[in-house]
């Protein structure tokens, strides 16, 4: 993590500077397919992300934050990318944006808002959840088992994106590593330890024993000002039939049936029902407002409305309801590319498809 500020020039030498604006970025692991006349080509990049962007209130209205961000933005093209791409160069920049969607100021800035819909589904108490018993069983996920999900679902990723159809000129997804957990653990820990005394141990849920066939969802707690939410970091599927379907973005293109035979859509279905149930279970323990999935695949979808089914006694909303956010952690991407790639170059904003635009991959 980089801490960044601007400040003004003294207007006596030695005089006190003045901090006008402020942010940080966090590098992160990235991966970007596009075509070449061999096929699909799949590099690992580096991207930052941006977020805590604070104007003090006295300096607000004159243009600080704006010329930090653009300042910003040159400097991070070369930012810490010594040894770790082969490009050594910064490929995007992401930020979430809290004051808006369209015409908004990170937009005019470069910024240009990508998918940020999420659905909510409430907490249950234990006994409700046991009524599922239809489904296949979940297992609690500790921190010690992250480590080789993350591995394999970075191998799945990598898999997918390198056989991936064209439906866009490049597609980009962060890498779902263990220090990307492990940033959202140690928030949720350490506010966990304030507020309540203690830290939560379970982070996820997981169903399948047999690698290639397991599905997991990994966790974190958020504590608002008032409520508190229960966030899935990241959903994974390991099953090799489903491979390139869950590519298209969720609320887009075909309907949740398409591109996954009905057999496999329902096992899939089934596991990811039960590990939302395992969420709300888990919610419901902490006493948390919900639970929040960004930007649900169709899989998603459709076990949230068997959650309903299941559970319609309590639950007490007849169906799902996808919102799309137009003010609040708005997925925001700028595009640098590379001037050595002529398949990188001219891009616009809507020629990028962001996959896996989780919350994992926020900061």
């Amino acid at each position: 993590m980089t801490h960044w500020v601007l400040v003004d020039t003294p207007h006596l030498p030695g005089g006190e500077r003045r901090v006008l604006a402020s942010c940080e970025t966090i590098r992160k692991r990235a991966l970007v397919a596009y075509q070449t006349t061999e096929g699909v080509k799949v590099e690992e990049a580096v991207s930052h992300g941006i977020g805590s962007v604070f104007c003090p209130k006295e300096y607000r209205g004159r243009g600080y934050a704006g010329r930090m961000m653009r300042e910003l933005s040159k400097l991070l093209r070369d930012w810490q990318v010594e040894g770790a791409a082969k490009r050594g160069m910064c490929l995007f920049t992401v930020l979430y944006s809290d004051i808006g969607k369209v015409r908004s100021f990170y937009a005019r800035l470069g910024w240009h808002p990508f998918a940020s819909s999420h659905i909510s589904l409430p907490p249950l108490s234990k006994d409700f959840v046991d009524m599922a018993s239809v489904l296949p069983p979940s297992r609690e996920l500790y921190a010690a088992s992250l480590k080789g999900l993350c591995i394999a679902d970075e191998r799945l990723l990598r898999h997918k994106l390198a056989t991936v159809s064209a439906i866009k000129r490049v597609h980009v997804a962060f890498i779902p590593d263990l220090k990307s957990m492990e940033y959202h653990h140690a928030r949720e820990e350490f506010i966990s330890r304030e507020v309540s005394g203690c830290e939560p141990s379970v982070k996820g849920a997981i169903v399948g024993e047999a690698e290639g066939q397991r599905a997991w969802c990994i966790w974190t707690r958020v504590y608002g000002s008032k409520d508190t939410t229960l966030y899935i970091l990241r959903f994974v599927f390991e099953d090799e039939a489903t491979e390139g379907a869950s590519l298209a973005h969720p609320t887009e293109g075909a309907r949740p049936t398409n591109g996954m035979p009905s057999e496999v859509k329902s096992k899939q279905v089934d596991a990811a029902a039960s590990l939302l149930l395992a969420a709300q279970r888990e919610a419901s323990r902490w006493g948390m407002k919900d639970i929040q999935i960004w930007n649900p695949e169709p899989v998603t979808l459709l076990a949230s409305q068997r959650v309903l089914n299941l559970t319609s006694r309590v639950a007490e909303i007849s169906g799902i309801e996808v919102v799309d956010r137009e003010k609040e952690s708005i997925a925001s991407l700028r595009w640098y590319g590379a001037s050595q790639q002529s398949e990188l170059q001219g891009l616009q904003w809507g020629d990028i498809e962001w996959i896996g635009n989780e919350k994992y991959a926020w900061c």
